[in-house]
């Protein structure tokens, strides 16, 4: 059973990880080249997207199922890969990255001038985008040691 619990831990971490990581090399890069009203448009449309049960299930099913393993493992490694994904990616995530998207999903897109859409992208994209490189390199190191503690623990018997 605490295979099991480590070999789902790892999966929801994987599916985070990799999430964020098509941000990082993908849809951020694509979003950066459009013009501030359409970049606007475009993330308030992610960040109404991303707010669902399967998403949810992976996010969260990370955050509990990785302490929970390092508790019925008792190995340190695991403690360290729960501390980068609680840290770095649920906390950055609520501290940093949401109330980012609050402030920007409060922003009246269709209405706003070309000047007011240039301010309120250059308050959130630069911002937001720091913090999600940085809880997305934090939610990879999780993965890393999830990994590393798979093949100690040879989940590959399951």
């Amino acid at each position: 059973m605490n295979n099991q619990l480590l070999l789902i831990a790892t999966i929801t971490t994987a599916l985070v990880a990799g999430l964020f990581f098509g941000f990082v090399v993908a849809i951020n890069p694509a979003f950066s080249r459009l013009p501030d009203n359409q970049y606007i448009m475009a993330m308030q449309a992610i960040n109404k997207a991303i707010v669902n049960p399967v998403f949810a299930a992976a996010f969260f099913g990370a955050a509990i199922l990785t302490p929970a393993t390092a508790y019925q493992l008792k190995t340190p490694l695991l403690w360290i890969a729960a501390a980068f994904y609680l840290i770095g990616g649920i906390g950055i995530t609520f501290m940093a990255n949401v109330p980012l998207n609050d402030m920007l999903a409060r922003f009246p897109v269709l209405t706003a001038s070309p000047k007011e859409a240039a301010l309120v992208r250059h308050a959130f994209d630069k911002p937001w985008n720091m913090w999600h490189l940085i809880r997305t390199l934090a939610v990879i190191i999780s993965l890393i040691l999830l990994v590393i503690s798979c093949i100690r623990h040879k989940t590959n018997n399951i």
